[in-house]
């Protein structure tokens, strides 16, 4: 096996969630590309079911299938297993007990979802075209305020820890930036990701950089 260029992944979704292979085709051809790593992070279960998360009655199979084959590929691959947690409130976030119970390697940290002015979840980590429907439907078109909300979420999320990497950190970032052309350059919004940042920092969790739009 060719560690040369030391490739990993932590974050990859099987089919317990809405990926699109199982782990063991995953781990195939994560050892045919040479990879030295590699770590699944299936959506955690959310206390309400959706098309994209496990569901809790899943969990002792994708731990048990995990293990199986980490034993089957041991000393060609390293493997952990873990899970991509939500935080969408105070009672449904990464630090949960429940979640902290489980044997997992490692967490990811992620906010996909915000609730609108009515209270109504929904999910704002789309394409940019789709990010804009949602902002003009569901927040009569203050991006101010969903960016401000976005934020606060993840701030919250990073307080109460329970995770070990922020998953797609910058998510908003790029989105909110497609909606308004020239956000970037505002000062307020500057300053507000200058301290986002600082406080990642001070929390000591990792940050994910994610490539899975990266071209060679």
């Amino acid at each position: 096996m060719n560690n040369h260029h030391n490739l990993t992944n932590y974050h990859c979704h099987s089919l317990y969630c809405d990926g699109r292979a199982d782990m063991h085709s995953f781990i195939r051809f994560a050892i045919s590309d040479g990879f030295s790593s590699f770590g699944f992070s299936s959506h955690a279960p959310l206390l309400f079911p959706t098309n994209w998360t496990m569901e809790w009655d899943s969990m002792e199979d994708y731990l048990s299938e995990f293990n199986r084959l980490k034993k089957q590929y041991e000393g060609q691959i390293e493997l952990i297993v873990g899970l991509e947690i939500d935080y969408v409130n105070e009672k449904s976030n990464p630090s949960c007990i429940r979640f902290r119970r489980l044997p997992l390697d490692f967490c990811i940290g992620s906010v996909h979802m915000l609730p609108d002015k009515d209270g109504k979840l929904v999910d704002i980590d789309c394409p940019p075209d789709k990010f804009r429907q949602i902002v003009d439907t569901h927040f009569d078109g203050d991006l101010d305020y969903v960016i401000n909300l976005y934020y606060d979420h993840q701030i919250k999320m990073i307080q109460l820890g329970g995770f070990d990497i922020l998953g797609h950190a910058d998510k908003m970032h790029y989105n909110a930036s497609c909606y308004r052309k020239g956000l970037l350059d505002e000062p307020w919004y500057d300053k507000l990701v200058k301290d986002y940042f600082e406080l990642i920092a001070q929390s000591g969790c990792q940050v994910e950089i994610n490539t899975k739009s990266y071209l060679d």
